[in-house]
């Protein structure tokens, strides 16, 4: 008798346990199916709204520098006489005379070269190793020069000291000057337009906010094309 009781305690217990969790799985939230992405999926697509195609209709992956899946956003090339930038999986486009895209070419001035792994510049132009060598040859010519800069101060006439004093403080005021002119010039801006050296470069990391916080555009591809024009603007 003692069995049958304990028998049928326990299947009383588990056909409440999946009563009870039967709910939950049901409601559980799908997650983004791209690689390392955390966030939950759209309604009828396996991916989150930043990796959606965002062409009408379509739900494939979107991970490749544009607003479009792999297919759309070749069409998307095509159709608006751009070439798609040379490095392996981006279909932003490239600038004319350029082979790669803003996100992937060096952002020294006039170089068409693709950035060095982990780097904002190409392997000749990286600033990091360029900063470090520079930072060693100013220490050492500090060192070497101690002796007769304390030489030198011990010497100085009053008349030679004023006239220093007295350049260093015109040459200040010069440089406000410019900077004030050069101010002025410069429109307000929201954006930071002139933080950017292309067009291209802007409108990659400033689509978005177009898209998201004007009214006028139908789509991601119209956004990024007016985040262009705006770059030529004010440029």
């Amino acid at each position: 008798m003692k069995k049958t009781f304990i028998c049928l305690a326990t299947s009383i217990m588990m056909i409440s346990f999946l009563i009870l969790a039967a709910p939950v799985s049901a409601h559980a939230k799908a997650i983004c199916g791209c690689s390392g992405c955390t966030k939950e999926a759209v309604s009828g697509s396996r991916y989150c709204s930043l990796h959606t195609c965002s062409a009408e209709g379509c739900y494939k992956l979107r991970n490749n520098g544009t607003v479009y899946c792999d297919t759309h956003a070749a069409q998307w090339l095509r159709e608006s006489g751009k070439k798609a930038c040379c490095a392996s999986g981006c279909y932003c486009p490239a600038g004319d005379g350029h082979i790669y895209c803003s996100k992937h070419e060096c952002k020294e001035m006039n170089c068409t070269s693709k950035k060095a792994e982990g780097s904002d510049y190409c392997s000749t132009h990286d600033k990091s190793k360029t900063t470090s060598k520079s930072s060693k040859t100013k220490s050492g010519t500090t060192k070497s020069g101690t002796t007769k800069s304390g030489t030198t101060k011990s010497g100085t006439t009053k008349s030679g000291t004023t006239k220093s004093s007295t350049t260093k403080s015109g040459t200040s005021k010069s440089t406000s000057n410019k900077s004030k002119s050069s101010s002025k010039k410069k429109k307000y801006d929201q954006y930071d337009v002139y933080s950017y050296k292309s067009a291209q470069d802007f409108a990659d990391d400033k689509y978005e906010e177009f898209y998201d916080y004007e009214d006028d555009y139908d789509d991601e591809g119209e956004a990024y094309e007016a985040a262009e024009d705006y770059w030529e603007e004010h440029h």
